[in-house]
């Protein structure tokens, strides 16, 4: 069976996970290291919680738009915030290949 990926772009470039919810970069030859996960994404800036779940996500990459990032970065639970052009951060786009 070929393996699955989720790509999303956010912050100005796309983004890989594997079935397992592991990130990279999308690069020419991308490797995950192990360290870095997508947890899920939530929908309001001042949630402090994930709206999403990664499983969800990767069933329908829809959900994931317009979303902020939530991430487990060595152990360390993040939320993808700043803002860009004067804007908050959000996946515009999403798929599952």
């Amino acid at each position: 069976m070929k393996k699955k990926f989720l790509m999303f772009y956010c912050w100005g470039e796309w983004f890989i996970v594997n079935e397992e919810g592991l990130i990279t970069r999308k690069t020419k030859n991308p490797q995950f290291s192990g360290d870095w996960k997508l947890l899920g994404v939530s929908y309001h800036h001042a949630r402090n919680g994930i709206d999403t779940p990664f499983k969800e996500l990767f069933e329908d990459p829809a959900k994931m738009l317009n979303g902020m990032v939530w991430d487990e970065d060595h152990g360390t639970t993040r939320k993808w915030e700043g803002s860009v052009g004067g804007k908050l951060s959000r996946v515009i786009a999403a798929y599952v290949e």
